[in-house]
């Protein structure tokens, strides 16, 4: 790892000296991009307003359950990234979000491609997805299946009054039934999940479970002690690094005597250790390949403008290289 990360600092951000941060708010914001705005989704359903039914999910004993939405692309798209509009105020844990084939007699088939995030009881419902660990081909007009899986007592994404679709129940991972139609609320995006002042950059290198992503839920706003960036779409199980750097204008680099194609995107001026999950939504050890670190932002008005880096990174030991790391797109924040 020392061969990889030079000068790299174990710390936590919230405990960098604030006026240190502050000086560099000042000295960097004139170089910050503009804050940006989120790009419109693809494809999306009961989504121009926030109303929900205010219902809740059951908890099942027996593990999570899963809940798919039919739908059918107008025209040919290649999706990255969902949004479905839910919250959690019992439990803190993962939800996952796939898409799925239809097994011609209107129920799910197979996953094509999902992902991960940690929902947090301290946010408030909202809009709430994922980044997908491979990019999903939708051909027009053929059915598909939004599928998610959540750890119980999650507000429903549904829409009173809304524009229904069929929907199908798996209860504990068991076979799938046939359900009443309901009005999701969700969105499919042709790219990486981005929000006002949360820009993807760089991308990430194939790994062993596909693609491994860095994204975010939650506003980089000055005193978001609840912050955190996500990593999902890596090996399960492994080591995972979350790199942390304050350069606008860094360059991306090979990783040093890593796998091909993976770079850092980011300036490493810090370094969070932890791990990927290795099982599902319910678990302790989180959802399989999915990681989250929490970075609270202090409440200090100097930081507004602040520019932020952070990338992922994780162990796969498919690859016969000294630094077998595989690496994310980055996230440049903008704190405001």
């Amino acid at each position: 790892m020392p061969r990889l990360l030079l000068a790299v600092r174990t710390l936590s951000l919230a405990a960098l000296s604030l006026a240190t941060l502050s000086l560099a708010a000042l000295s960097l914001a004139a170089l910050s991009p503009a804050l940006a705005a989120q790009t419109p989704p693809c494809l999306s359903l009961n989504d121009g307003t926030n109303a929900v039914s205010g219902n809740v999910t059951g908890y099942g004993f027996a593990g999570p359950d899963s809940r798919a939405w039919q739908f059918s692309p107008p025209q040919n798209l290649t999706v990255e990234s969902a949004q479905i509009y839910t919250g959690n105020t019992f439990f803190s844990q993962d939800m996952r979000l796939e898409i799925w084939s239809d097994n011609g007699a209107n129920l799910p088939l197979a996953a094509l491609g999902g992902g991960a995030w940690k929902i947090s009881t301290s946010t408030p419902r909202g809009w709430q997805g994922t980044n997908f660990d491979r990019p999903v081909a939708l051909g027009q007009s053929l059915l598909y299946w939004l599928v998610w899986t959540e750890p119980g007592t999650s507000l429903l994404p549904i829409e009173p009054g809304g524009v229904s679709t069929p929907t199908a129940l798996s209860i504990a991972g068991g076979v799938w039934q046939t359900q009443g139609a309901q009005a999701p609320k969700f969105r499919l995006f042709c790219n990486l999940l981005d929000a006002q002042s949360v820009t993807p950059n760089g991308a990430p290198c194939p790994n062993a479970a596909g693609l491994g992503t860095a994204l975010t839920n939650q506003a980089p706003t000055i005193g978001n002690a609840d912050f955190l960036v996500d990593g999902t779409g890596f090996p399960a199980n492994v080591p995972a690094v979350m790199i942390v750097g304050f350069t606008p204008g860094w360059i991306s680099i090979p990783v040093p005597g890593g796998p091909p194609g993976c770079q850092l995107h980011t300036d490493p001026f810090l370094l969070f250790a932890g791990a990927t999950g290795n099982g599902n939504v319910r678990q302790s050890t989180g959802s399989s390949g999915h990681s989250f670190f929490p970075l609270p932002i202090p409440n200090v008005a100097a930081l507004n403008g602040l520019f932020v880096s952070v990338q992922m990174a994780a162990v796969d030991v498919s690859f016969s290289v000294p630094v077998p790391l595989v690496t994310s797109n980055a996230l440049q924040l903008l704190l405001y």
